[in-house]
């Protein structure tokens, strides 16, 4: 929250900087929280435990990293944690009710986020038709689109794309730098 960054200059700071090299807390995180489950999961003890009792403790420390993506605004992250948490529970369970209460609570956050928040409204339309803006909100969704498609089948060639072309390509938009340098064979 104090000391994040941007790489780009402007932009949500979700980023921290040390000599050049940028790093998202969230990335390990999600490591980390992969690493959690599984320990907490495998322990024979908590077998013993009501399906509540031993849900309780991991539900807290997935609401405190939600609330922090939350207010940083780091939605698709925030979905992650959401994903990751339910895969392994699912995983460990076997009981589908945890996909049906996952993907309704994705909805639910979905259509609020959509409702509240103006970032993922820009996002959204610009998904559903990037070329009704393609200079202006959609610009990145566009010269995406470009690159894979001057990519071909067999691409450009190495250092033959132009990924400077599309805003954030070293990490929105990796795919698409690939996809033109490598063209469909390269990506499959």
């Amino acid at each position: 929250f104090v000391i994040g960054t941007y790489p780009g200059g402007v932009g949500p700071h979700l980023w921290l900087g040390f000599f050049g090299i940028y790093l998202q807390p969230s990335e390990p995180l999600k490591l980390l929280l992969l690493v959690y489950l599984a320990a907490y999961t495998a322990d024979l003890r908590l077998q013993r435990l009501g399906f509540v009792q031993w849900l309780m403790p991991t539900l807290i420390i997935l609401a405190a990293s939600l609330l922090i993506l939350l207010a940083q605004r780091d939605l698709g992250t925030a979905t992650i944690f959401i994903l990751i948490f339910t895969f392994i529970v699912f995983q460990v369970t076997g009981k589908r009710r945890i996909l049906l209460i996952s993907g309704l609570t994705i909805t639910a956050a979905g259509f609020l986020g959509y409702q509240l928040f103006d970032v993922i409204r820009v996002r959204v339309d610009a998904w559903l038709n990037p070329w009704l803006d393609p200079s202006g909100r959609s610009y990145q969704i566009v010269q995406s689109i470009i690159a894979v498609a001057s990519g071909g089948v067999f691409g450009r060639g190495a250092g033959l794309g132009s990924p400077g072309i599309i805003p954030v390509a070293q990490s929105d938009f990796i795919f698409s730098a690939i996809a033109e340098e490598t063209g469909l064979v390269g990506i499959i």
